[in-house]
């Protein structure tokens, strides 16, 4: 999803185009996102996750693959749009495989290094995309995204077997379970008080954290004036910091019960960072240490929150609570980027900095609410 973010400024002169339109491309992905998480977590509920799973990078492959070759602003537009209901299979069917294939004792640390693995691969976004784009050109970097991701898709079928456990006797009872969920009974757990705040906290998050993917480099060359490979190490090594962020939360979620305590300090600390951004006359390594330690904030936060989800979800609806969960996700991933290409489009990088430390801080009254 974020592979297209190191390269606006190379798409922005390419085809004449706004940032504020740049960010749509993100826009348009997280909304059939969103659009797709609820029915997609359903799914994953009814026939499990790995067959949703290999339809999704399989679907998300071919349209990044197409968006490559096509190179217009529109057409890319309409095969993001397209990518994005890939996109949705990856929370819900995840989620429910790690529920069903580990053991609750040590939940916490396989969510973290699921998402080490992420932040690792968003970090290598930013990392090999500007300077493969600037080597061969953003269009054909698309195309090798795409051609990366179809190999990816064929080796998961290949291993489906391992993907699927089959004669567990702790399956076989998510299975029963499953086959007994009625659509009323989702409907009142999806819109309990705990599940919808943990809604609204991954809509705010979501909005900060798409908002400084998407716009960092830009924002940080416009507002600090340095050199765009800084700006781009400088988000490289804030995801980098993520990734090892999870792997301290998967230990600490796991160690100390009161997850929403960890959550709500984690994401104070790195909206404080990201506020410490919108400092004038700063020098590049004041801007790596904000960027680290608010991507290890943020790292360090994100076990413990999917702990909090697992806690109020039945075990049969372990897949449409992180799929209901995930669409705030979706939705900050939508409304994110342009809100933060309108930000830089009216030329006040330092708001870029303020507003998304302050929409990040709000979150953790939502946090509070959920009471969980």
């Amino acid at each position: 999803m974020l592979c297209i973010a190191p390269m606006f400024l190379l798409m922005s002169a390419d085809m004449k185009v706004s940032f504020t339109e740049l960010g749509a491309l993100i826009s348009v992905m997280a909304f059939s996102t969103g659009v797709g998480q609820i029915p997609m977590g359903y799914l994953v509920d009814r026939i499990g996750g790995c067959r949703v799973l290999i339809f999704g990078v399989g679907l998300m492959s071919v349209c990044f693959l197409i968006s490559g070759m096509i190179g217009t602003y529109w057409l890319i537009f309409f095969a993001f749009g397209l990518a994005g209901i890939g996109n949705s299979v990856f929370h819900p069917a995840d989620y429910e495989m790690l529920n069903s294939l580990l053991n609750k004792s040590v939940f916490a640390h396989g969510v973290s290094l699921h998402m080490f693995s992420g932040y690792m691969g968003w970090a290598a976004a930013y990392a090999v995309m500007l300077p493969m784009a600037n080597f061969i050109g953003w269009q054909n970097a698309l195309a090798v995204v795409g051609v990366l991701g179809l190999l990816l898709t064929l080796l998961l079928i290949s291993r489906k077997n391992v993907l699927e456990v089959k004669n567990s006797p702790e399956l076989s009872l998510g299975n029963q379970l499953k086959s007994k969920v009625e659509l009323k009974k989702a409907l009142r757990f999806i819109f309990s008080a705990p599940l919808v705040n943990m809604f609204l906290f991954f809509s705010l998050t979501a909005i900060g954290i798409a908002g400084l993917m998407s716009f960092s480099v830009v924002a940080l060359v416009s507002y600090h004036a340095i050199d765009e490979y800084f700006a781009s190490l400088s988000t490289t090594l804030h995801l980098v910091s993520c990734a090892l962020g999870v792997l301290i939360g998967g230990w600490i979620a796991n160690c100390i019960k009161h997850q929403e305590f960890i959550t709500a300090v984690s994401i104070a600390t790195m909206s404080a960072c990201v506020a410490g951004l919108a400092f004038s006359g700063v020098d590049f390594w004041f801007i790596f240490l904000m960027m680290i330690a608010g991507g290890l904030a943020y790292g360090i936060s994100s076990p413990s929150r999917d702990v909090l989800v697992k806690k109020v979800s039945p075990k049969e609806m372990t897949g449409l609570a992180f799929g209901f969960t995930s669409t705030g996700f979706s939705i900050g991933n939508l409304v994110g980027p342009i809100f933060a290409g309108w930000i830089m489009d009216s030329g006040r990088p330092e708001f870029f900095f303020l507003a998304i430390a302050l929409i990040i801080a709000i979150s953790i009254i939502t946090l509070i609410k959920a009471r969980i």
